[in-house]
């Protein structure tokens, strides 16, 4: 019968040999925020895909486009009438959105239009 810790030892060897031939890299800072997946909006190449409500609000004279996510926990975002990403109002894990919307535009205080998606291009 064979000594257990005599198989095991070489197989340690091999995964620390293994292991300490890896690169050592220097930690990177990263931005939560930025690389969250609650926190990215749709690239506007990508908004004629769009699926599901969105909603037409007009704040302060200027036409935004109200964009819900698809399920819980993800950012609902805001875009502008070219297509640009605006914010992302409310939504996510604290349902206060990105905290990145300027203070004069809320679609919490206006009105707003389910409207059928206006970046769609066949």
């Amino acid at each position: 019968m064979k000594n257990p810790a005599s198989t095991g030892l070489p197989l340690l060897l091999l995964v620390l040999a293994a292991c300490a031939t890896q690169p050592i890299s220097e930690p990177r800072a990263v931005d939560p925020i930025a690389n969250s997946p609650t926190t990215r909006p749709v690239p506007t190449r990508e908004l004629s895909r769009l699926e599901g409500n969105v909603v037409r609000h007009v704040i302060n004279g200027q036409v935004f486009y109200y964009v819900r996510s698809p399920c819980c926990d993800f950012h609902n975002y805001l875009y502008a009438a070219d297509g640009s990403y605006v914010c992302a109002p409310d939504g996510g894990f604290t349902g206060k959105g990105d905290g990145r919307c300027p203070p004069d535009i809320s679609v919490k205080h206006s009105e707003g239009v389910v409207v059928p998606n206006p970046f769609y291009r066949p």
